[in-house]
């Protein structure tokens, strides 16, 4: 279980601990947001035009609930695939600003899919839970109808939390195979989505703790660790996070790796909780290239 130390906080210092662009070494905070913003639209529109793409294949009734492939008819028959969930704490951003990391990847053979999902007020937690549930089994049957090495799933802050709801999946129970989920990269993650209740982030979210504690993965580490004995699970978090984000990978971290599950948790130096996750654009970054490697691509 995690610790309760967030309870000590008065609510601004838990609205200032949740509030990521407060705490960028780079801008201002009312500069941060926007940059990032322009910066990834840049970036995917960018993939968008120089590399094969299907764009918006529906994947749910809702609106939102579809996901782009990139790279799907350069790669090899068995290129393996990554899954990246946005953030924007279940209320912003999309996954037509998502594909920032496909040209990296793709030009080493890999196939990128940036899945969206019914942000609120459009969906509940407990529905955007389930979309990305069903987006992740879709990308694993075209895996398996591909002869794919194997699908690896990433997302950044609130797509943090997502990643790791899907180590809480009994994938086999959905009629997937399951042995081609081979890893997970959360980046600036939250596990622990009590805190969120008593901040501004959920004033469109309107979780309960109750509801809260249901779909955090810290309070579900014992189907993390049923589930995920032979899976790779890769945590990054920035330098710049809050100390919240800090306490809450490292407990996460540490519960896990305590059984014996095949877990890092890496400090990104000099960064923020919004280039942590952008820099991926870049060949050279440290995250990108530990991607590349844990899907069996080859690094130049």
């Amino acid at each position: 279980m995690e610790s309760e130390k967030w309870r000590s906080f008065d609510l601004k210092e838990l609205e200032r601990q949740y509030s990521c662009s407060q705490w960028s070494h780079r801008m201002p905070a009312s500069e941060v947001l926007p940059s990032h913003i322009e910066f990834i639209k840049e970036k995917s529109d960018e993939a968008k035009s120089c590399i094969d793409c299907e764009l918006g294949i529906k994947i749910g009734d809702a609106e939102r609930h579809k996901l782009d492939i990139f790279g799907q008819k350069t790669a090899a028959k068995d290129a393996p695939i990554l899954v990246y969930i946005h953030g924007g704490y279940w209320q912003l951003l999309g996954r037509e600003l998502s594909s920032y990391m496909v040209k990296p990847i793709v030009k080493m053979g890999g196939i990128v899919c940036p899945i969206g999902y019914s942000i609120a007020p459009y969906g509940t937690m407990e529905q955007i839970v389930d979309e990305v549930k069903k987006s992740v089994a879709y990308v694993l049957k075209l895996a398996k109808d591909r002869g794919s090495r194997g699908v690896y799933v990433s997302g950044h802050s609130a797509g943090g939390h997502l990643t790791a709801m899907m180590l809480t999946v009994d994938w086999q129970a959905e009629s997937v195979d399951s042995s081609l989920l081979k890893g997970v990269f959360p980046v600036s993650g939250v596990y622990d989505l009590r805190p969120l209740v008593h901040t501004s982030v959920n004033e469109p979210l309107k979780m309960t703790e109750e509801s809260a504690q249901k779909i955090s993965p810290a309070f579900l580490t014992n189907n993390i660790i049923k589930f995920n004995r032979n899976r790779v699970i890769k945590m990054f978090i920035a330098e710049h996070d809050s100390e919240e984000f800090h306490r809450q990978g490292e407990e996460f971290y540490n519960a896990l790796k305590s059984a014996g599950l095949t877990i890092s948790n890496e400090v990104i130096p000099d960064t923020d909780h919004f280039d942590v996750i952008a820099k991926l654009a870049e060949d050279d970054y440290y995250i990108i290239k530990e991607i590349i490697k844990t899907m069996g691509l080859t690094v130049d």
